[in-house]
C-alpha cells in the first residue's frame, strides 16, 4: 500500500502527463438491450482508445490479440488503450452472431435481454499517440464495488461521469460535442487515477505504482521534458546506480527513460504548435532541442509531418 508522499509523487506525474494530452472523446454506440451476439470491434486508428462502461447487465469483453476474456458487470468498464480489436458479447452466450463493428453514435436495441452498454473512444492527436499505445498496458478495467453502500469516491465519479455521457449523446442540443469531450477528459483522468492503484497492470506507466522508487525521474520527465536529462542525473533523483536505474525503468514501462522522454518532447510540442502562435524555435527550444533544424528531423521522424505542415493542418490532430 501506498504511503501518503507516494501518492502525492504519482499524483504530481499523472497530472503533468494530462497537461501534455489533448484528450478529447465520442460515443459510438449505446446497445441498449444486448441480445445473444456479438459486436466486434476491429483495431482502432492511431490516436484511438476504445472503451466499453456496462451500465447494467454484464458482458465478456475478449481481447483478439491475448484471446483473454473479460466479465463486466453493471458498473464495469473496460479500455483498450493500443487500440487492440476484440469482441464484446452477452455474458453466458456460447453461439454468439455477428452484428458488425461499432463504428457510429446510435443507440443498437434488441430483444431479450439486459445489458445496457456505452462504447466510445478516448481520442488523443497522432503525435501524442506513441505516448498511450506505448506507455499504457493493453487494458485497464475499472471495477465497480459490489457493495453500493462502501464503493469508492472514484468509481461513483465514473459512474456519474457514464450517466452524463449517455444523457449528453442522446439531446439534440447546440454545444453538444464540447461537453462530451469535458466529460470524456474526466472520464480518461479517473481511469488513470484508478490505473496506478490497480495491482492487476502488468507493464508501463501506470505500472508504476508499484515501484514508487522510480516516481522521482518519472516527475521529471514530465514535468520537465525541455530539460536535458541524462541517465545519471534520473537515476541521481531515484537513488539508484544508472545500470540498476535503466533495468528498472525499461523493466516496469517496457520502454527506456530516453524513448520516453523523446514522446513526452514531441506530444508536448504537438499541442503547441496546434494552441500557440509561437514560433517554431520557440517552440524547438522549449522541448529540449537547440537547433531547429533538428526538431524539424524528430518531428518528422515522430510524426510523419513537417512542424509546419502540423500547423497548417486545419484539423491536424486527428485527420493527419
Amino acid at each position: 500500500m501506498l504511503v501518503q508522499s507516494e501518492a502525492i509523487e504519482i499524483c504530481d506525474w499523472v497530472e503533468g502527463l494530462l497537461r501534455i494530452l489533448d484528450v478529447r472523446g465520442r460515443v459510438d454506440a449505446r446497445i441498449n438491450h444486448l441480445a445473444p451476439c456479438t459486436a466486434r470491434v476491429p483495431a482502432a486508428d492511431n490516436g484511438m482508445l476504445p472503451y466499453h462502461a456496462v451500465l447494467s447487465g454484464s458482458v465478456i469483453a475478449s481481447d483478439s490479440c491475448s484471446r483473454d476474456q473479460i466479465v463486466l458487470g453493471e458498473g464495469d468498464m473496460v479500455i483498450f488503450p493500443h487500440g487492440t480489436p476484440h469482441h464484446i458479447r452477452s455474458a453466458g452466450n456460447e453461439d454468439s452472431m455477428a452484428i458488425g463493428s461499432m463504428r457510429t453514435a446510435s443507440a443498437i436495441c434488441l430483444p431479450n435481454s439486459n445489458v445496457d452498454l456505452l462504447s466510445g473512444r478516448f481520442i488523443v492527436p497522432a503525435a501524442q499517440d506513441s505516448i498511450v499505445r506505448r506507455c499504457m498496458p493493453p487494458r485497464i478495467v475499472i471495477r465497480a464495488s459490489t457493495d453500493l453502500s462502501s464503493a469508492s469516491p472514484d468509481r461513483s465519479d465514473v459512474a456519474r461521469l457514464v450517466d452524463l455521457l449517455c444523457a449528453e449523446t442522446d439531446h439534440r442540443e447546440v454545444g453538444k460535442q464540447p461537453l462530451i469531450d469535458a466529460y470524456s477528459k474526466a472520464l480518461f483522468t479517473l481511469a488513470m487515477r484508478y490505473g496506478t492503484r490497480n495491482d492487476a497492470t502488468p507493464l508501463g506507466l501506470l505500472a508504476l505504482a508499484a515501484v514508487p522508487r522510480l516516481v522521482p525521474a518519472l516527475n521529471a520527465l514530465v514535468s520537465e521534458p525541455g530539460t536535458p536529462w541524462t541517465l545519471p542525473m534520473l537515476a541521481s533523483r531515484c537513488n539508484m546506480s544508472r545500470a540498476t536505474f535503466i533495468r528498472k525503468f525499461r523493466t516496469t514501462v517496457g520502454r527506456s527513460a530516453n524513448e520516453l522522454l523523446a514522446d513526452l518532447r514531441m506530444g508536448l510540442a504537438a499541442r503547441r504548435i496546434m494552441a500557440s502562435a509561437d514560433s517554431l524555435s520557440a517552440i524547438a527550444e522549449s522541448v529540449g532541442y537547440r537547433s531547429e533544424a533538428a526538431f524539424n528531423r524528430a518531428f518528422k521522424g515522430h510524426t510523419g509531418f513537417t512542424p509546419s505542415a502540423w500547423r497548417r493542418a486545419t484539423d491536424a490532430p486527428w485527420t493527419l
